[in-house]
């Protein structure tokens, strides 16, 4: 999802989202980088979502 961002200074951004609901808890992986790095962001974003672990 690209967007408006923050605020005019900071410009357009780029969103990558994963939300879901386990054993009653809501998780969500976010990451936001300016609209010209979005493969960074993608890449940082990869990593989270591969290496994330629930119910700690």
């Amino acid at each position: 999802m690209t967007w408006d961002g923050f605020s005019a200074a900071q410009g357009p951004r780029h969103t990558y989202d994963l939300c879901w609901e386990q054993d009653g808890r809501l998780y969500d992986v976010w990451v936001s980088a300016p609209v010209g790095k979005v493969s960074e962001a993608k890449e940082y974003f990869d990593v989270a979502v591969d290496t994330f672990v629930t119910g700690l």
